[in-house]
């Protein structure tokens, strides 16, 4: 018997190891038994799978970006939109704001300043960027000092067209001046004027506001480019909905705009905060400077000013380590020697001062010690404005722009450069030592009208230098320019009443503090009546200021009323309404040429034929009433030529009616028959149509309709005199 052994049992494959390597790699070659992938076929798989990981996200926010579209979700706000009642003009949006609020928020409004949509060649446009101050609150319209400016560039520059046109508003902070900036270079400025920073920390997204969406600034402008996409909107309303459940109580309805934009309400000076805000508003006015600069635009920027006398700091608060019942008996020491005007006010003042560096009560009432001994010795002014300036910039709740800001506003002028507008040195100057106060200022830092003229004068000032470079000015003195404000006693009055509401909220009064006080005031007057109703929203700014020339026209005051009117048609100059207004008061005032200017503007100005009528029909019926009856037939005609309607037609057979009769001319006669007779188809019933057609049939010998006509009349109104008599005298 044979017997059968494996030689190879260390190998399983029964083959020298060799030959088992040689044979696995002969059929790894081998193309018929194994296909292996190259090295680049395998990349371009990898390439390719990551794309498509890629792009199913971006398809999905695609797909839901065109549904949201579609189902008409969200919406984008433009800076500027056409106005409605005529088209060639453009304003600044009223809703713009919503870029940068929650859906449910409260949103300010810029002015609503017109300007033609398409530049003409001989117009100086300017465009006015900033916050609150900026907007002219709490006057608005003629009290913003873009408006004053207007008023004087327009009696220096009288060949020229001029346009200002002011983006300002309450809340915002430089990012929303930057968002602006593209929009503002696409309707051709020839300069930009900026006064802007007091919100840079509370403002719409600013680091310590609650309008934010975070507080790093690649993450704000990555939002801010993002803004007009329905996803992105989506997101943000969804955010902001979940944020009202889970984080504090949402402010009462009731509060002010300011109360409801702070987040943070202690930022200390020198924190990491604080250098935040500055960070960030450098970095946006440096891309803001830049970006004119790039595309050629003059820039014309003012440092900040703010109440530094007359406004204690809102929070103040002391280091630790401070002795604070020590502290708080030195404080009211240096109270009751200022208070009593005694001597040792500003040693009390160098010991509090000392007791803690870090606060702004100490050195805002140093201040107020040097100020007052600064009365008999004038160079101790000058160390009480650096005291109070200091004050300010400690002040925890930064609702007014430290002094650091100023100096970023100076360096980056120099740098873009921009000419620098010594607003604030300007109010310094025409302040009591210097140091900015109540004599120019309403509350913390909003200026009175006195104010904002200084801030617009300084403007001018720096504009006409720059002129004057190209093309001589014809400069307007300050006294002349100040006569040329145009604010109302009614917008004065509601000015009152702003300013009223805002410090009886908080910061001025304790957080919460509702003020009721307007909701029951019984006004003493008609201004107040009118500025109240107004206020309260129960009547637009346009009626309301009829309403108050109606007033004054009534007083025999038409001085004001017609400065009233050129209020209205500065704000409202291209709407049709604005001219017919000030065309009635020219007619009440007796100037018929002017009212007719207005009225051929006003016709000009709207595309309603019906309108347009209707407006050549009241400059008829004034011209007839003041007598000049040929110039009253020449505007019934404009209007029946418009649109064939009653009024016109009534008047013209009258008017022709008796130039006919007192030239004897037959033709005309024969014209002013046809247009009663038109007259008459429109409304049979009316007794003046039917008298003065049956007298033409008379003339003309028609005795029969003559007669059928006043049998007419007198079957309504049987006692006319005038009829009886015309009917007797043609036997009926």
């Amino acid at each position: 018997m044979g017997k059968c052994e494996n030689t190879n049992t260390g190998n399983p494959m029964g083959s020298h190891p060799t030959q088992r390597n040689q044979s696995l790699m002969s059929l790894t070659v081998h193309p018929n038994q194994q296909n292996v992938q190259s090295p680049e076929a395998s990349s371009r798989q990898l390439w390719i799978f990551r794309t498509l990981m890629l792009l199913i996200p971006l398809a999905f926010f695609g797909l839901v970006e065109v549904g949201l579209r579609i189902g008409g979700y969200g919406k984008v706000e433009p800076l500027f939109v056409p106005l409605e009642e005529n088209t060639a003009y453009l304003y600044p949006n009223q809703l713009v704001a919503k870029r940068y609020f929650g859906p449910n928020s409260v949103i300010p409004n810029p002015n609503a300043d017109f300007f033609r949509k398409t530049k003409r060649p001989n117009t100086l446009r300017i465009v006015v960027q900033g916050e609150s101050s900026a907007a002219g609150y709490p006057y608005y319209h003629g009290g913003a000092f873009s408006n004053m400016l207007k008023q004087r560039l327009k009696a220096t520059f009288p060949d020229k067209q001029i346009e200002v046109i002011n983006t300002g508003m309450a809340a915002i902070s430089s990012y929303t001046l930057l968002d602006f900036a593209e929009e503002i270079k696409a309707i051709q400025p020839d300069m930009v004027l900026i006064y802007a920073g007091h919100n840079e920390y509370y403002g719409a997204l600013g680091v310590g506001s609650s309008e934010s969406v975070g507080s790093f600034q690649f993450i704000v402008r990555w939002y801010l480019q993002l803004k007009d996409l329905r996803i992105m909107q989506l997101l943000r309303n969804v955010f902001t909905g979940v944020a009202s459940w889970f984080g504090p109580a949402e402010k009462a309805p009731s509060a002010t705009l300011m109360e409801r934009m702070v987040r943070e309400q202690r930022i200390p000076f020198g924190s990491a905060m604080y250098k935040m805000g500055e960070v960030q508003f450098e970095n946006n006015m440096s891309a803001l400077l830049k970006t004119y600069q790039e595309a050629g635009i003059p820039v014309f920027i003012g440092t900040l000013a703010s109440n530094e006398r007359d406004h204690a700091p809102f929070i103040s608060a002391l280091k630790d380590e401070t002795d604070k019942t020590k502290w708080q008996q030195l404080r009211n020491r240096l109270k009751q020697a200022i208070e009593a005007k005694q001597p040792d006010a500003i040693r009390l003042s160098e010991e509090l001062v000392r007791m803690d560096e870090t606060s702004a009560e100490a050195f805002y009432f140093r201040g107020r010690a040097l100020a007052q001994e600064a009365t008999t010795q004038p160079h101790l002014f000058a160390s009480a404005r650096k005291a109070f300036l200091k004050a300010k910039d400690l002040d925890l709740l930064r609702f007014r722009a430290p002094e650091s800001l100023n100096g970023i506003i100076r360096r980056l002028a120099t740098q873009y450069q921009a000419v620098v507008v010594p607003s604030q040195e300007l109010l310094a100057q025409a302040s009591p030592g210097g140091i900015i106060g109540g004599t120019l200022m309403l509350e913390h830092l909003h200026p009175n009208l006195e104010g904002y003229f200084l801030i617009s004068e300084a403007f001018y000032a720096s504009m006409m230098r720059y002129f004057s470079f190209a093309q001589p000015p014809n400069p307007i003195p300050r006294e002349v320019a100040r006569g040329m404000v145009l604010v109302t006693g009614v917008d004065s009055m509601m000015a009152e009443f702003r300013v009223r509401q805002l410090m009886a909220s908080w910061p001025f009064k304790p957080f919460g503090t509702v003020d009721q006080s307007l909701a029951t005031y019984v006004p003493k007057n008609e201004k107040e009546k009118i500025a109240l109703k107004m206020l309260q929203r129960n009547t637009s700014w346009f009626s309301g200021q009829i309403e108050w020339a109606d007033y004054l026209v009534r007083q025999n005051k038409m001085p004001q009323a017609l400065k009233t009117g050129f209020t209205l048609l500065d704000a409202y100059g291209p709407t049709p309404d604005a001219w017919a207004y000030m065309a009635e008061l020219y007619m009440t005032a007796g100037d018929m040429q002017q009212a007719q200017t207005c009225v051929e503007e006003a016709v000009a100005a709207t595309r309603n034929s019906i309108q347009k009528a209707d407006l050549y029909n009241k400059l008829g019926l004034a011209m007839m009433a003041r007598k000049y009856l040929g110039d009253a037939l020449l505007a019934f005609n404009q209007s029946n030529n418009l649109k064939e309607n009653f009024v016109a037609l009534k008047w013209m057979g009258a008017l022709l009616l008796q130039k006919a009769q007192e030239k004897r001319d037959i033709t005309e006669l024969n014209i002013a028959i046809t247009h009663l007779e038109k007259a008459k188809d429109l409304k049979p019933d009316d007794k003046q149509v039917q008298f003065n057609l049956a007298g033409a049939y008379a003339i003309t010998g028609q005795h029969d309709q003559a007669r059928n006509l006043l049998r007419a009349l007198l079957s309504a109104h049987p006692t006319d005199s005038d009829a009886l008599g015309l009917l007797r005298q043609l036997g009926g």
